[in-house]
């Protein structure tokens, strides 16, 4: 971490967001947690999006491995949802 001079805050040297990291896991939880399947495939779609955005955020930069290792399993496990609970092929 740097340290920005004039004033001694810490500036990260890269511009991956902890509240877009928190965004795509509330729309994940609030599709894991749904139980009726008219909401869920909506729900579904929008974690996918908030998982898509963020993993392409984190793959153009050099810091969140763990944080990409845990949107992929995401993604993998929404795959499972829309298979198993949604029907899908």
């Amino acid at each position: 971490m740097v340290t920005n001079i004039s004033n001694d805050r810490p500036v990260t040297s890269n511009p991956i967001s902890v509240s877009h990291s928190a965004q795509w896991k509330r729309e994940y939880q609030a599709a894991l947690r749904e139980t009726d399947t008219q909401v869920l495939f909506k729900r579904v779609e929008i974690a996918e999006a908030a998982l898509f955005n963020r993993r392409e955020a984190l793959l153009r930069s050099d810091d969140g491995r763990a944080e990409l290792q845990e949107v992929e399993t995401a993604l993998q496990k929404l795959r499972s949802v829309k298979k198993e609970v949604l029907h899908f092929l």
